[in-house]
């Protein structure tokens, strides 16, 4: 495969061969490995110095289920440190059929041009100037560049918050299902990385003539996908995912008082019943939407969805989890109709609706917005793209705002949101959300309470996460954790048909520590602290009105892993 090198400076767009170190790491590990090698951790994320990077998966190309995923990384101006965003759609599996394993965006250009990267059918690259695209939204950007392209292509796109430089912006790749760019690179603010460096999208043209996965040993690799593809669809952590998607998590994590709740006071969700998943499942079936969708091809999980009004007008696809529970129930929003338009409006200006949801609460715990109030939560989010006060106030990220609000009622690590895991009731993913090197993240583990001790768990799952986010869709990670002996020798089995050599559970659990590594040192030498960031003290002073319960994990603890990490840790099965 090859990497293509973007240079925003001169306006140089060429191929280079693959470097050997790069060839066995893909996704969050080759993120990783690239910003290491080649950025300055110390350098403004928003400069000529920082670098995005569009890269694909280690299984991506083959017929491995859920390996089509694409990962988007730089130093990100909302954590100041290391970061990758990781999303479902069309984009890697269209570089993949181009034999493009990553793409590489340096420099600024000097100029105040809009550019798009396009990689035409025959495979060669371009670097097109779409001065008419100059804030317009992703839906109408894409929809023209439909029109002067054909919609066979992937696009991976921002908004105009992105464009604005601000640093919630997400990156929107198209859907395979829908073609609308409603699949979200969205953590981290890489969309404003993306628009410093004047890129309004990646278009991806369908293939000619495609490139093919290099098998070392293609029998084995495709009988043991067969079979990886089978287990998911039995195990009941992905088997059912077709019908409800990741929203069949929401109302066992409201009954186990881990749902965020009105700015994550962790208390009873009173709309549960207008939110949960068979009243999505209801809406979806009753006004025309569809459900058990691929968001990108060759996913056996089908867990997308398209959702549309009660006039079967369609508004977004993919509506899902993390949304609903930070747009709805922690605003106290119960309307899945109103969550949907919220939803949509994110995608169109493209900002992250985790930070989106998180901003909106905190207006109404600062007395700036009603609680519940969904009109008043659209009209600040159309301020966005409007650039009225409190509309760039809501994108500026979590701790901007709580200044400017003068409220400090905030779940952030590192700048970072947490995602929608209330650490009172879940105290391994508070403990993750401390350490990890990517801030509070939806795809950075949990852990597990091991005679009083979180350590040995938090290493390794970090180890374990890192790989799967490397290889497949996140969904995965929970076969992976219930039934480790029997998946992880079919991921040996893959990795070894893929790239041949010798290949153990141990020796991918070593890339995933060293991976972790190399975050922990590029952060460290950006800026952060050697002392480990706590959870906001509220979450150890306050206890859950459900169960009581307040994060108590010892501080110790979290300095424990945080010195540990990139260390050896041991194989689990």
């Amino acid at each position: 495969m090859k990497l293509l090198r973007v240079d925003m400076e001169t306006k140089q767009v060429q191929y280079e061969a693959v470097p050997e170190a790069y060839r066995c790491l893909g996704g969050r590990g080759l993120v990783a490995k690239i910003l290491t090698d080649e950025v300055p951790p110390a350098c403004d994320p928003l400069g000529k110095d920082n670098k995005l990077i569009v890269t694909v998966g280690l299984l991506a190309g083959t017929t491995a289920t859920t390996a089509g995923r694409i990962s988007i990384g730089g130093k990100s101006p909302l954590t100041k440190g290391i970061k990758e965003a990781n999303s479902g759609g069309l984009t890697s599996t269209y570089m993949t059929r181009h034999g493009v394993k990553t793409i590489i965006v340096e420099g600024m250009p000097e100029d105040d041009h809009l550019y798009i990267v396009r990689i035409d059918s025959k495979g060669e690259a371009h670097l097109d100037e779409v001065d008419d695209l100059i804030g317009a939204d992703t839906y109408t950007a894409v929809n023209k560049l439909y029109e002067r392209f054909g919609r066979d292509c992937a696009i991976s796109i921002i908004g105009p918050a992105g464009e604005k430089l601000y640093p919630v912006s997400a990156i929107m790749n198209t859907d395979f299902a829908t073609g609308e760019p409603c699949r979200a690179s969205a953590r981290g603010g890489l969309g404003a990385v993306m628009g410093s460096k004047r890129i309004k999208a990646f278009l991806i043209e369908n293939a000619e003539v495609r490139s093919k996965p290099d098998y070392a040993d293609e029998e084995l690799f495709k009988t043991t996908a067969r079979e990886f593809a089978k287990a998911l669809l039995k195990h009941p952590g992905t088997a059912n995912r077709s019908k409800y998607g990741s929203m069949a998590v929401l109302r066992p994590m409201a009954e186990n008082g881990m749902l965020p709740v009105k700015n994550f006071r962790a208390e009873v969700c009173e709309g549960l019943d207008q939110v949960d998943a068979n009243a999505l499942f209801d809406k979806l079936e009753k006004n025309g939407g569809k459900h058990g969708l691929v968001c990108h091809p060759g996913c056996v999980i089908r867990s997308s969805n398209t959702y549309c009004n009660d006039k079967g007008e369609y508004i977004t696809s993919g509506l899902q989890y993390e949304t609903v529970a930070l747009c709805g129930t922690n605003c106290l929003i119960h309307d899945l109709d109103q969550i949907a338009v919220i939803s949509r409006k994110c995608d169109e200006l493209g900002v992250d609706t985790m930070e989106i949801g998180h901003a909106l609460a905190l207006f109404m715990d600062a007395g700036r917005l009603e609680w519940g109030d969904a009109e008043g939560s659209i009209r600040l989010i159309d301020g966005i793209g409007t650039g009225e006060e409190e509309g760039v106030q809501l994108a500026s990220g979590i701790r901007a705002l709580s200044e400017y609000l003068g409220c400090d009622r905030v779940a952030e690590v590192n700048g970072q949101t947490f995602p929608s895991f209330d650490p009172k009731n879940n105290k391994g993913f508070g403990v993750v959300f401390a350490v990890s090197p990517q801030g509070a993240d939806h795809t950075t583990a949990t852990a597990a309470n091991e005679d009083g001790s979180y350590v040995a768990s938090a290493l390794f799952q970090q180890a374990l996460t890192v790989m799967i986010d490397s290889s497949f869709c996140m969904f995965t990670i929970m076969p992976f954790c219930a039934d480790m002996g029997y998946f992880s020798k079919l991921l040996v089995k893959m990795m070894k048909g893929l790239y041949g050599g010798q290949w153990s559970w141990q020796k991918i659990i070593d890339i995933g520590a060293e991976i972790i590594g190399w975050e922990k040192e590029f952060n460290l030498k950006a800026g952060w602290s050697e002392q480990v960031k706590d959870l906001p003290r509220r979450f150890r002073d306050e206890t859950s009105p459900m169960t009581g319960n307040h994060f108590d994990v010892p501080y110790e603890q979290l300095q424990e892993i945080y010195d540990r990490m990139g260390q050896k840790v041991v194989a689990r099965d």
